[in-house]
């Protein structure tokens, strides 16, 4: 997930996105959080949680807990963040504005956003691209 202005990296206080990530059960390290959602799902969000600005969140090893896309939600409703996957499927947002303010070129190499009108949307759109 990247967050985005006028083309260019924007950065969001890191402690907006830890308070959403600590709502839930989670191991911290240096460099990045075990999100523990029951006995068989957990991922880890990586986050340089000792900046106090940051402009992108990695998530490795996603699970297909709900609870996972509930979280990322929250995060990505904070601002112009665009979540996108390695693999090649669509990108997604939550707002229209966030299309017009990606870098030049963006579109064209990742894809064209899908807009998730809500929460059950996302996780719907989610499921899609992990699946």
């Amino acid at each position: 997930m990247q967050l985005f202005e006028s083309g260019n990296e924007k950065l969001i206080d890191t402690k907006k996105v830890t308070e959403i990530i600590e709502r839930r059960n989670f191991i911290k390290k240096d460099d990045y959080y075990e999100v523990i959602f029951d006995n068989e799902n957990s991922t880890i969000i990586n986050i340089s949680s000792s900046l106090n600005q940051l402009s992108s969140i990695t998530v490795s090893r996603p699970c297909l807990d709900k609870e996972l896309g509930n979280l990322l939600f929250e995060i990505m409703a904070l601002d112009n963040f665009i979540l996108y996957v390695p693999e090649g499927h669509y990108p997604i947002v939550l707002y229209k504005k966030v299309i017009s303010n990606l870098p030049e070129g963006m579109i064209e190499t990742i894809g064209t956003p899908m807009i998730a009108k809500d929460k059950k949307e996302f996780n719907d759109l989610l499921e899609q691209i992990y699946n």
